[in-house]
């Protein structure tokens, strides 16, 4: 099996690759990277960028994404902030990528119970551990071939990354400020989320 690893955090994920399947190939994206090398297995993890459906279809849509969301909520940028802004589900979600960002079918997914208390930083490394154990346990699932996916269901949520800047002032302490200050933030401002349960 050869595997691509893409983003920023993929990084984490080597240790374990290396131990389960052998090095990871790269880091690089385009045809002749995944033809050459006969990638049939790609991992993101922070990456920013959507796939077009021609490297989809090179691996047979075996490209699957870590996102520290509980999708369809918080889809696109920033989830644990707007997690705590709008008062939505925590959690982390594996899913295959598709040409539509976030919104691919879900491998397996976790509620993530955060603790308000927390800064936004520390809720989100509590989210990365977290996303890097589910994709350990789900990996034998993923190397098979043939996991199982659901559809995502219920509207959800998305948000680009400029979408934060309307809302600095949520986090006076920058990233160190506490989740329960962000949640207040978003009360008071009325940009809390009504039937938030994953199904609406």
């Amino acid at each position: 099996m050869r595997v691509l690893l893409l983003g920023d955090s993929s990084e984490e994920l080597l240790p374990f690759l290396d131990s389960a399947v052998g090095p990871p190939v790269s880091h690089r994206l385009d045809a002749n990277d995944l033809t050459r090398r006969r990638v049939d297995t790609v991992v993101s993890f922070g990456y920013r960028h959507l796939l077009n459906g021609d490297l989809l279809s090179l691996v047979e849509y075996r490209c699957f994404n870590l996102h520290i969301s509980l999708l369809p909520w918080n889809r696109g940028a920033d989830p644990n902030f707007w997690s705590w802004v709008e008062n939505t589900p925590k959690g982390v979600s594996i899913h295959q990528m598709t040409q539509e960002l976030d919104a691919g079918a879900i491998v397996r997914q976790a509620v993530v119970p955060l603790d308000e208390t927390l800064t936004l930083r520390e809720s989100y490394e509590t989210l990365r551990s977290s996303i890097v154990t589910l994709f350990r346990e789900s990996w034998p699932d993923i190397a098979s071939g043939a996991p199982n996916l659901t559809e995502q269901s219920g509207r959800g949520t998305y948000h680009r990354s400029t979408d934060r800047l309307a809302h600095l002032a949520a986090m006076p302490q920058g990233w160190e400020t506490r989740c329960l200050m962000v949640r207040e933030y978003g009360r008071i401002q009325g940009l809390w989320l009504p039937n938030t349960s994953p199904d609406t």
